[in-house]
C-alpha cells in the first residue's frame, strides 16, 4: 500500500516566545495573563497585515508562516516595535519581552498546522535571540538581504539541540536600518516625541589635524553628556552607547532608532595654541531637521564656560524647554586648564591594568599639584588607587585604603553637585569599607543629583539589591540599561547580578554574555549551573579559576575568601547563598 504523502510547501516561518513567562505569572498571574492576551492580539494583527497565517498558539508561543521572506521579516520587526509600545505604561520590571526566530524552508502542511525540520530550526533560532530581538537563518538572510533596509550581525555557525548541522545565524540589528524606510502598513500612530525627550550626544570630531588631540574632543563630549544628564526633564543616552559611533559616518535617523533617541547632537572641536573652536548642532532624529546650531570661538581658559553655554543652549532648544536652565546649572569653580588637560589624558589612558592605573595616578597627582581643589581629580585618583588595593601588590594595603577614602571624601567635599563622585564614594564604602549604610546614603544623593547617568542609576539599583529590595533594584537597573542601550561594561554586569539574585538566571545569563566585564565569569558559571547546564558551567568555571590564579598573586584561596567574606564583592545582595551553591556545582569552588 502506497503511503499517503502529506502536502509540502516552501514557507517563511516565524516563531515567537515570551521570555520569563513563569516568573511573570509568579509575580502577577492575572495581570500577566491579560497583558499576554493583548500581546497575542497584537501579534495576530501584525501577521494578518503582512499576509501571514497564524498556525499555532502554544501558551505564550506563536507560530506563523508567510509566503514571502521579506513580509515575514518586516512583520517580526513591526511585532517587536508593537510589543515595546505595550510595555510603555507598566513598570520596567514587568515588561513582557519576546524572542523571535525566522527561517526559510520546506514544511509539511496538515490542515492549518505546519511541521518539519524548518519549523524546528525557527524555534531554535528564537531561543538564540536576545529578549526583544530577532535571529534569522542564513537561508532567509540570503533571500532578504538585498531587498530590505535592515542591518544584520553575522553570529556565525551555532550548534543547537536536535538539529544535525550547525546553523549559520544572523541577528537583526533592531533600529539599525540602511535608510529607515520600513515597508509596513500605514498606521495612525503619532510620531510626536515623548514629553520627556531622549537625546544622544555623538563624539565631537577632532578637527585639529593632530590625532594626539583626540583625548580633548572626547573629554569635552563626556562633559557635555554629564552636564545634560543632570536635568530630570530629558533622558540622556550614556557615553558607552554613543561612542560606538566615533569615527564613523552615520545617518542621524539610524542612530536615533538604534539608541531610542529623539534628538542627536553632533559637532567638532578644533584646538590651536591657546584657542579652541567648537561647533555644535542639535538635530531632530525623526526627520533630520536641524533644531539649533552654534559656533564658539574662545580662549582655552574659557572652556568651562563654553561647556555650560552648550549644555544650556541644547536644553533650551528641546521641546517643552527645560525651565530655569541657568538656575539648574551647578556653580563650577574655575580650574586651571593645565589640570583639566591632565585629567583628560588620564581619562583617555584608562585604568584597565595596573600599568594603566600607575600612569593615570601620575597624571592625576600632577593635576592636583597644579589645582589641589579639583574635585574630579580627587575622585578619579581614589579609583586609580583601588587597582593597587585589588591586587595587593603593595606592602601596606591599609595605607592605600586610607588614600582611597581620603580622596573620595575630598571630592564630594569640594563639589557637592557631582553625582559620579558620590557614586565612587558609595562604591568604596561598600566594597572597601563594608559599610552598606554609608554606601546607601551616597548612592541616593548621587541619583538625586544626576538621575540620567546610567552607572549612577545602576549603582543605586545594586544598593537596593544589597538591601534585599529586588523590585526597586530591578526597575532601576532596567532603566540604566535603557539609558545605555549599547552598554557592554559595568551597567550590564550590575543588572546581571540583580537578575541573578532575583533567581532570574536566564535573564542574568543574557546580561553577563552582553558585558565585557571580567567580573562576570563566576556569576555566569553559577547561573548556567543553576539552570542545569552543568557542562557549560564547568567549561566556564575552568576559565574563571585560571583567571583568578593569574590575577591574584596572593593565591587562589585568598581570592575566593575575598569574594565570599562579609564584605566580599558577591556577598552583599545574594542573601540565599545561591551564588556559592552555583559556584560549587560548576566547580569554581572546591
Amino acid at each position: 500500500m502506497v503511503k499517503e504523502q502529506l502536502p509540502r510547501k516552501l514557507s517563511a516561518i516565524l516563531h515567537a516566545d515570551l521570555v520569563g513567562y513563569s516568573r511573570h505569572t509568579g509575580e502577577d498571574e492575572e495581570g500577566t495573563y491579560q497583558r499576554l492576551r493583548n500581546c497575542l492580539s497584537t501579534a495576530d494583527e501584525c501577521v494578518a497585515s503582512y499576509n501571514g497565517t497564524i498556525c499555532n498558539y502554544a501558551g505564550d508561543a506563536i507560530l506563523a508562516d508567510f509566503s514571502s521572506a521579506v513580509s515575514a521579516l518586516n512583520c517580526a520587526v513591526h511585532m517587536q516595535q508593537k510589543f515595546d509600545q505595550c510595555n510603555l505604561d507598566i513598570p520596567e520590571s514587568r515588561d513582557l519581552e519576546f524572542r523571535i526566530g525566522l527561517n526559510l524552508g520546506e514544511v509539511i502542511v496538515d490542515g492549518e498546522e505546519i511541521f518539519g525540520d524548518s519549523v524546528n530550526i525557527a524555534a531554535r533560532l528564537q531561543a538564540l535571540a536576545e529578549p526583544g530581538g530577532i535571529c534569522i537563518s542564513k537561508k532567509l538572510w540570503e533571500e532578504v538581504n538585498s531587498r530590505v533596509d535592515y542591518q544584520f550581525a553575522d553570529k556565525g555557525e551555532i550548534s543547537v539541540k536536535n538539529i544535525e548541522k550547525p546553523i549559520n545565524v544572523f541577528q537583526v540589528v533592531m533600529g539599525g536600518t540602511k535608510n529607515n524606510n520600513l515597508d509596513r502598513p500605514v498606521t495612525s500612530e503619532s510620531s510626536t516625541p515623548a514629553l520627556k525627550p531622549s537625546i544622544a550626544i555623538l563624539p565631537l570630531t577632532n578637527m585639529s589635524g593632530d590625532s594626539e588631540q583626540e583625548y580633548f574632543s572626547d573629554g569635552l563630549t563626556e562633559d557635555i553628556i554629564t552636564g545634560l544628564s543632570r536635568f530630570r526633564s530629558v533622558n540622556v543616552i550614556a557615553r558607552n552607547s554613543t561612542f560606538v559611533y566615533k569615527g564613523k559616518a552615520v545617518m542621524v535617523r539610524a542612530v536615533g532608532q538604534e539608541l531610542g533617541a529623539d534628538y542627536v547632537v553632533e559637532g567638532s572641536v578644533r584646538r590651536a595654541g591657546d584657542r579652541v573652536r567648537i561647533t555644535v548642532q542639535l538635530i531632530n532624529a525623526r526627520d533630520d531637521n536641524h533644531v539649533w546650531a552654534q559656533k564658539y570661538d574662545r580662549v582655552l581658559d574659557d572652556i568651562f564656560a563654553v561647556q555650560d553655554e552648550v549644555v544650556a543652549a541644547i536644553a533650551s532648544a528641546l521641546p517643552n524647554q527645560i525651565r530655569h536652565v541657568e538656575q539648574a546649572r551647578p556653580e563650577r569653580t574655575k580650574s586651571d586648564i593645565r589640570a583639566y588637560d591632565l585629567i583628560l589624558h588620564a581619562s583617555a589612558q584608562g585604568m584597565d591594568t595596573l600599568k594603566d592605573a600607575a600612569r593615570a595616578i601620575n597624571l592625576l597627582e600632577q593635576a592636583l599639584e597644579i589645582d589641589p581643589g579639583y574635585a574630579v581629580a580627587h575622585s578619579w585618583l581614589s579609583s586609580a588607587y583601588t587597582m593597587e588595593w585589588d591586587h595587593k601588590l603593595i606592602p601596606k594595603p591599609e595605607a592605600v585604603v586610607a588614600k582611597i577614602m581620603k580622596h573620595a571624601r575630598r571630592a564630594v567635599e569640594l563639589d557637592q553637585t557631582d553625582g559620579l563622585a558620590y557614586t565612587t564614594l558609595s562604591d568604596h564604602c561598600l566594597f572597601i569599607m563594608s559599610d552598606l549604610t554609608e554606601a546607601r546614603v551616597h548612592a541616593e544623593r548621587a541619583v538625586q543629583l544626576n538621575p540620567n547617568e546610567s552607572i549612577i542609576v545602576a549603582w543605586r539599583g545594586y544598593i537596593h539589591n544589597c538591601d534585599g529590595e529586588s523590585k526597586q533594584a530591578m526597575e532601576l537597573c532596567a532603566r540604566a540599561t535603557r539609558l545605555d542601550p549599547l552598554a557592554v561594561g559595568w551597567v550590564k554586569f550590575l543588572h546581571g547580578v540583580v537578575c541573578f539574585d532575583s533567581e532570574q538566571y536566564d535573564r542574568a545569563i543574557d546580561m553577563f554574555l552582553a558585558t565585557n566585564s571580567e567580573e562576570k565569569w563566576g556569576h555566569l558559571a553559577a547561573a548556567y549551573a543553576l539552570i542545569g547546564q552543568t557542562d557549560r558551567a564547568r567549561e566556564i568555571a575552568k576559565r574563571t579559576r585560571q583567571m583568578w590564579i593569574e590575577s591574584s598573586p596572593q593565591g587562589l584561596d585568598e581570592r575566593i575568601q575575598e569574594l565570599f567574606n562579609a564584605g566580599g564583592l558577591y556577598n552583599h545582595g545574594n542573601l540565599d547563598g545561591s551564588f556559592e551553591r552555583g559556584m560549587r556545582i560548576a566547580g569554581c569552588l572546591r
